[in-house]
């Protein structure tokens, strides 16, 4: 709880800690909506494109068939799971490339390697999928660093136990 909790004249002169926590959540919220409302206006039940035209077929087809999982699969409820998927996303990435920085800083003869394979492989030109085959050094670097410091080091489930239905 805030000092302002058990004295609330001090909200006056502090900053609430949590109003930037509050402004980025936010600011995912508005991008997730304005993704999720794209994404109604263009979709195409034989054309899904990403999970979010995945989740809105569910839902179209939970009301179509009336389920009552139906009443659930409202607007907010998938905007707020598309959130989710953000954050977990982004929290993630961020963490890694904040690590391989670190090492990168800490070890610069390891960052001079990675340069001139980076270079020898790649060259000038926009990095694609296919180069991933001839980094070996690059993707040994990386892997060891998610050896090393996981991004998620409790884990997640990467499938479900059971059979999973959206709708």
């Amino acid at each position: 709880m805030f000092i302002y909790g058990f004295i609330p004249i001090a909200q006056y002169f502090m900053a609430n800690p949590l109003a930037k926590y509050q402004s980025i959540f936010d600011e995912m919220w508005i991008y997730a909506r304005d993704l999720y409302e794209n994404h109604v206006k263009t979709y195409d039940s034989n054309n899904l494109r990403d999970f979010c035209d995945t989740i809105i077929a569910a839902k179209y087809e939970a009301i179509a068939d009336n389920k009552p999982s139906a009443k659930y699969l409202t607007d907010e409820n998938l905007i707020t799971t598309m959130c989710g998927l953000i954050n977990a996303g982004v929290e993630t990435t961020q963490d890694t490339v904040l690590w391989i920085l670190l090492y990168i800083a800490y070890y610069p003869d390891y960052q001079q390697k990675l340069r001139n394979e980076i270079s020898r492989e790649i060259g000038d030109r926009v990095p694609v999928f296919e180069d991933k085959s001839r980094l070996n050094y690059t993707l040994a670097f990386m892997t060891e660093i998610l050896r090393h410091r996981n991004p998620a080091p409790i884990g997640n489930f990467h499938r479900t136990v059971v059979d999973t239905h959206l709708g």
